[in-house]
C-alpha cells in the first residue's frame, strides 16, 4: 500500500542523494581548474608557458567549466525541456574549445619546425583564433539547426503506478537529433585523429617544451575512453539512474584527468628545469640553459629577426640593382 508522500511526482534537486554527490564534485572540479588558471597567470611570462601558448590554455581552461556545467543537464530532479537542449550544446563546444585549442596551437609547432623554407614567417595568435571560430561555427551551425527543428521533447517514465514518487525524467529525441548528433560526433572523432596525426608530427620536435605528442596522445585516450559511453547514452536514450550517474561522472572525470595530464606537464617542466634541447645532460650549466631559453623563445625575438631579415633583403636588392648597372657598361666598352 503506497504511503500518501508516495503518491505525489514533485521532483526537486536534492530529492537524491546522487545529486548532492554530482553537485560536491563539480565544485571540486571547478576549483581544480580555479587554481590552474591562477597559476597559469602567475607564470604567465615563463618560458615554459609562453611555449605552450598561455592565451589557449587559459580558453581551454574556461571550455572545462562548460563540460562541468553539463552534469546538471544529466539530473533527472530538475530536468526540464531547455535543458535537454542545453546538453548537447555544453558538451559539444566545451569539447571543441578544449582540444580545438589544444590542437591548432600544435599544429603550429608542427609547421614551424617541418617547414624547408628559410623565409621568415609567422602564425600569429590571431590566425588561430580565426582557425579556431572557423571550426567552432561549423558547430554552432549544426547545433543551431538541431535545436530548430523539433522533436526534442521531456518524458516521464512510471516505474510504479501506484507510486508516482519513484517517476523520473528524461530528454527524448526522434531520429532527425539523433542523426545530427552522430555527425557532430563524427566530426569530433576526426578532430581527435588529426590530434593521434599531429603528436606523431611534432614527436621529434628538438625541444621539450614544444615537443607535447606524449600528453596529447594521453588527453586523448583518457577523453576519449570516458566520452566514447556518453555519447552511447545519448545516441541510444538509456534511461537510468545508473547511466545518467555514469554520463556525469565520465564527464568530470574525463575533463579533469585530461587537464592533470596536459597542465601538469608543464607544471613539472617548470618545478623540474632541465636543458630544453633534447639530449642534454643534467649536468649541463646554467649559462647553456639560458642560452636554449633564449635560442627557442622565438616568439619574443621574431619582430627583431623579421626586422633584421627585411634589412638583408633590402641590402641584397640594392647590391643586385648596382650589379646590373655596372655589367652592361663594362660590356660596350670592350
Amino acid at each position: 500500500m503506497p504511503t500518501w508522500d508516495e503518491r505525489v511526482f514533485n521532483p526537486q534537486f536534492g530529492n537524491s542523494k546522487s545529486d548532492l554527490v554530482i553537485l560536491v564534485l563539480a565544485v571540486i572540479c571547478a576549483t581544480f581548474s580555479c587554481l590552474c588558471i591562477f597559476y597559469l597567470f602567475y607564470h604567465w611570462s615563463h618560458p615554459i608557458i609562453r611555449a605552450a601558448s598561455p592565451h589557449f590554455m587559459l580558453i581551454m581552461l574556461l571550455s572545462s567549466f562548460l563540460l562541468y556545467a553539463s552534469v546538471f543537464t544529466w539530473m533527472e530532479n530538475i530536468l526540464n525541456l531547455p535543458l535537454c537542449h542545453a546538453r548537447l550544446w555544453l558538451l559539444d563546444l566545451g569539447f571543441v574549445l578544449f582540444f580545438g585549442t589544444l590542437l591548432i596551437k600544435t599544429w603550429r609547432i608542427d609547421v614551424l619546425f617541418s617547414t624547408k623554407t628559410i623565409e621568415i614567417f609567422q602564425i600569429s595568435n590571431v590566425k588561430l583564433s580565426i582557425i579556431l571560430s572557423c571550426l567552432l561555427a561549423v558547430h554552432l551551425v549544426f547545433l543551431i539547426t538541431n535545436s530548430a527543428l523539433p522533436g526534442i521533447s521531456l518524458t516521464e517514465h512510471k516505474r510504479d503506478i501506484y507510486r508516482p514518487k519513484f517517476n523520473y525524467l528524461s530528454c527524448t529525441s526522434d531520429s532527425k537529433h539523433k542523426i545530427f548528433t552522430a555527425i557532430l560526433a563524427v566530426l569530433n572523432l576526426l578532430f581527435l585523429f588529426w590530434g593521434c596525426y599531429l603528436s606523431w608530427r611534432v614527436r621529434r620536435v628538438p625541444y621539450k617544451h614544444y615537443d607535447e605528442s606524449k600528453v596529447i596522445i594521453a588527453s586523448i585516450y583518457n577523453f576519449g575512453f570516458f566520452t566514447v559511453w556518453v555519447v552511447v547514452f545519448q545516441l541510444f536514450e538509456v534511461n537510468s539512474d545508473l547511466s545518467a550517474l555514469l554520463c556525469q561522472l565520465f564527464t568530470l572525470v574525463g575533463t579533469v584527468f585530461s587537464i592533470a595530464i596536459i597542465f601538469g606537464h608543464k607544471v613539472y617542466l617548470i618545478l623540474n628545469p632541465t636543458p630544453l634541447r633534447k639530449g642534454s645532460t643534467k649536468n649541463d650549466s646554467s649559462e647553456t640553459q639560458k642560452a636554449e631559453i633564449k635560442e627557442v623563445d622565438w616568439e619574443q625575438n621574431f619582430q627583431a629577426l623579421q626586422e633584421k631579415y627585411l634589412r638583408l633583403k633590402d641590402k641584397h636588392q640594392k647590391l643586385k640593382a648596382q650589379t646590373d648597372d655596372f655589367i652592361p657598361e663594362t660590356t660596350s666598352s670592350l
